[in-house]
């Protein structure tokens, strides 16, 4: 029973590690040295059905990323990733902001998500947390952060682009996803018993 335990937890161990490694591989440095999810696609569709459905895609499933400047061949925008303690009560640590970038073509689109910026978060005098002012960090710099940390919020970072990445491809191909509703809780009735 002990060697299977053993092996069981080996197993364990090696799966869970591959896992949290696979995760920083989709962040890539750019030639100035900042941290970039970088994807072309091709699509069957014109430049402007293209920016329409992208658009839509981003107004209907991140609303928290809002689009700066748009026109014909190019959209940028930025958004926030909230970052959670990880612990028995959860509570914001911070949250981390970046820029999103598409440039479309005929047939194809590109995007990149850059500019990773980490804010902690500081309890205020009513014991809520909020962004402590003027405090930012790139995540490119080492010395800012533990290198726990600093390899936690890379593998958020780049977890959150791959499934911003498999979404836009679904959606764009005519596939939508249901997202889970945060609000699918079960309700029961004590009146009929």
């Amino acid at each position: 029973m002990g060697m299977k335990k053993t092996l069981f937890s080996i197993l364990l161990v090696v799966f869970v590690g591959s896992a949290c490694i696979a995760q920083k591989k989709y962040l890539m440095l750019n030639e100035d040295n900042k941290y970039t999810y970088y994807q072309v696609r091709e699509t069957a569709a014109g430049v402007e059905a293209t920016e329409r459905k992208i658009l839509d895609f981003l107004k209907s499933g991140y609303p928290n990323i809002k689009i700066k400047q748009h026109d014909a061949k190019l959209l940028t925008g930025n958004g926030k990733l909230v970052i959670y303690k990880s612990s028995i009560v959860g509570h914001e640590e911070g949250e981390i902001d970046f820029d999103l970038n598409f440039e479309l073509k005929e047939q194809k689109y590109r995007y990149w998500f850059t500019n990773f910026v980490f804010t902690p978060y500081q309890r205020n005098r009513y014991n809520v947390y909020e962004r402590a002012n003027g405090l930012n960090y790139p995540l490119e710099k080492d010395a800012m952060f533990k290198k726990v940390d600093q390899e936690r919020y890379l593998d958020m970072c780049g977890s959150f682009c791959h499934n911003f990445d498999n979404e836009l491809k679904a959606f764009l191909s005519g596939k939508n996803i249901a997202r889970t509703a945060k609000d699918s809780i079960k309700r029961i009735s004590t009146k009929n018993w």
